[in-house]
């Protein structure tokens, strides 16, 4: 999904793990949101595209809410919730329509000023 190949590009590496990691027993919006962002990114391909931007708004919202009732119940850890915020925020952008990823920005900057408020 990056437009570049080395070996420490975080989107063949670390995302897809952490994505993985509780995707087969509890699914989690990290998962939900990378399918997003690839079905949105498979979109702009134009290879049935209706069909394809469907998916991913399926999948969007979906991690919408996932990401909402983890943050909800308190169960999120901070750099999860930033990981999902920014993904979403990327598959907005590769939807071509939205003009909403700012919102995403701006609640991943007020999530790191929140959390660096509450350390000693």
């Amino acid at each position: 999904m990056m437009p570049f190949e080395h070996m420490r590009n975080p989107w063949k590496s670390s995302y897809p793990a952490a994505a993985l990691c509780d995707a087969a027993t509890n699914p989690n919006a990290l998962y939900s949101a990378l399918l997003a962002h690839s079905a949105f990114n498979l979109a702009q391909l134009d290879v049935e595209k209706n069909q394809i931007q469907s998916l991913a708004t399926k999948y969007y919202l979906l991690a919408i809410q996932q990401l909402r009732a983890g943050m909800e119940c308190g169960k999120g850890q901070y750099s999860y919730t930033v990981a999902v915020i920014m993904t979403l925020m990327m598959a907005e952008i590769y939807s071509g329509h939205s003009q909403t990823w700012r919102q995403h920005l701006k609640g991943a900057w007020a999530l790191l000023c929140q959390d660096h408020q509450s350390e000693p």
